[in-house]
């Protein structure tokens, strides 16, 4: 799991955008992002941690590495300027509503003794490993299991 921090600040200097003041807005913002499919499907997710009158610090969580993670941010910017633009579009500058800055990127490893997939992980897991990982002597090695694991069960087809 990667987990981002982020903090954002009105992208026009003098703007006149206080976060506090639309708190349920950014809420069922962050809500609708969190459920979208693009989210879902990349096991991403957007948290508020914390909101002041000029600053906002979002975490965002996901699966895997992001390569840019705050292009994953400009969904806010989207989803408050097409459904509330009476409010939000006036602070655009330079196509976007917010500065955005990285405060900290860390990667937690989750427990073994926790370590749970579901049925899709499973399956998603598996076409990962026999398609995209270099075929290293580990990969070989785990097929071989997979195959020893299956021979059961496609023998009694």
């Amino acid at each position: 799991m990667y987990r981002y921090t982020f903090q954002l600040s009105p992208a026009r200097q003098k703007s006149e955008l206080i976060f506090t003041q639309h708190q349920t807005i950014l809420q069922e913002a962050l809500d609708a992002i969190n459920s979208g499919i693009s989210f879902q499907r990349d096991g991403k997710h957007l948290d508020m941690l914390h909101i002041k009158d000029k600053e906002l610090i979002l975490c965002l969580t996901s699966q895997e590495a992001l390569p840019n993670p705050a292009r994953s941010l400009s969904a806010l910017t989207r989803y408050l300027t097409t459904n509330y633009p009476a409010i939000f579009s006036p602070y655009i500058y330079n196509k976007t509503l917010c500065n955005m800055y990285l405060l900290s990127q860390e990667e937690t490893s989750v427990p073994q003794a926790d370590f749970t997939l579901s049925n899709e992980e499973i399956l998603k897991e598996m076409v990962d490993l026999l398609y995209t990982y270099p075929n290293t002597k580990e990969v070989k090695s785990a097929k071989n299991e997979i195959i020893s694991i299956l021979q059961p069960f496609v023998a009694k087809k």
